[in-house]
């Protein structure tokens, strides 16, 4: 039992027994081992957070440098060296949104993302994701549809709002064609919100895999759409801290795909970092 427990993740989980003879002894060994990988990973975990911390220093002025360079305030530039300093810029943002994965996946490791919980107005946050997202839905000829009505619900908006980013990322990034819907509804003590694609949907065995962290999906037309494969992981840590669920359904490959995720809709105690 005890390998299966740990197998899981769990290296809280003790095997204690007290027996003096072989077995004791090997569930002793057994209980050191678990205690040294997790102080391990609790070493790996922390050097992720303070090496993501020190990537992203370097980066913003890199950027506003960069930004300066192409609204010419530093001189007049040619057409190609224009295109030139777009790339430097869209790439400069690739790997900002990466080091930003990287740092959130480290901070929820480490439990250190305390959350400001207060009464939000899930219409209002929605309109704001939607609009955000609205250009590059209409970049791939989609449309990016808000049917969410006035809701209120506890929860940080700001955390929300990341979850939101990273489920209509998702879609817009494995939907070629079609509309990419968002929607809620109020269930008991929860809200219940939708985002649903017309995308590449997800095949039956690969459903469970989908939240864990660096999976990726790898279709060929969509390998050019490669991040760091910690988007869901995220969203998915961050509803759960606001006492919520997060899960997907597809009826296969080619026939799009729902995500869905609840928040309470009133102020809960909540797990914090």
């Amino acid at each position: 039992k005890g390998t299966e427990v740990i197998g899981k993740g769990n290296l809280d989980y003790k095997v204690g027994t007290k027996a003096t003879d072989e077995i004791g002894q090997l569930s002793r060994a057994f209980d050191e081992m678990t205690a040294n990988l997790k102080k391990s990973n609790q070493a790996r975990d922390q050097i992720f957070l303070n090496t993501s911390h020190e990537l992203k220093t370097p980066i913003t002025p890199i950027t506003i440098q960069a930004e300066m360079l192409r609204n010419e305030e530093l001189g007049k530039l040619s057409p190609k060296q224009k295109e030139s300093v777009d790339l430097i810029l869209r790439n400069m943002e690739r790997l900002d949104n990466l080091i930003t994965d990287i740092l959130e996946a480290s901070r929820i490791r480490t439990g250190s993302i305390a959350l400001n919980v207060t009464q939000e107005n899930l219409k209002k946050i929605a309109a704001e994701e939607t609009a955000k997202f609205k250009p590059l839905a209409e970049k791939k000829g989609l449309k990016l549809i808000n049917n969410i009505a006035g809701i209120s619900v506890s929860g940080d908006a700001g955390r929300i709002k990341q979850v939101f980013t990273n489920l209509l990322d998702n879609a817009i990034k494995f939907t070629q064609k079609g509309n990419i819907t968002i929607n809620a509804e109020k269930k008991k003590d929860v809200a219940v919100i939708s985002v649903k694609d017309t995308g590449i949907g997800i095949a039956k065995e690969n459903i469970g895999k989908l939240f864990s962290p660096f999976y990726q999906v790898k279709p060929s037309y969509a390998l050019h759409e490669k991040g760091t494969g910690l988007g869901l992981s995220i969203a998915r840590n961050l509803v759960q801290q606001h006492g919520g669920k997060i899960w997907a359904e597809s009826a296969g490959e080619g026939k799009g795909s729902t995500f869905y995720f609840t928040l309470p809709l009133k102020v809960k105690i909540l797990r914090g970092g």
